[in-house]
């Protein structure tokens, strides 16, 4: 199975495309090398084991992705992730948190966490404790 969440960050102009494979390790390898190849960049020959990955392609400032294996989803990956995304949109966008300043990042990684869990629940995903 493989499904996929598309949603705009309007503020931002940000198209996220959230794709979910119950597929194994390797297919998720091979669904980010395919992303990096669409957007004609180098995906490199990372050896590091991931149960979840956040791109931002350089080609398209508006576009990012987030990969799941759902046989590793666990709430914390989904937070981990989440935050990944909010940091690479605020960095596109020059965006510097500061003390005293949280208030907006944390309203994008609840957004984008929310987001992310009420498409697990319609689709029945199974999150791991």
């Amino acid at each position: 199975m493989r499904t996929t969440l598309s949603f705009k960050v309007d503020a931002f102009g940000a198209n996220i495309s959230v794709i979910f494979t119950d597929e194994g390790y390797d297919k998720l390898v091979s669904i980010l090398k395919k992303l990096y190849k669409k957007h004609s960049e180098s995906y490199g020959d990372d050896t590091d084991h991931f149960d979840g990955a956040c791109f931002s392609p350089d080609d398209d400032i508006y576009q990012y992705y987030v990969l799941f294996g759902t046989h590793y989803l666990t709430h914390g990956l989904i937070a981990h992730e989440a935050e990944h995304l909010k940091n690479y949109i605020f960095e596109r966008f020059g965006y510097t948190i500061k003390s005293g300043s949280e208030e907006l990042p944390s309203t994008l990684s609840e957004l984008i966490a929310t987001k992310i869990y009420g498409f697990v629940q319609k689709k029945s995903i199974k999150v791991r404790e």
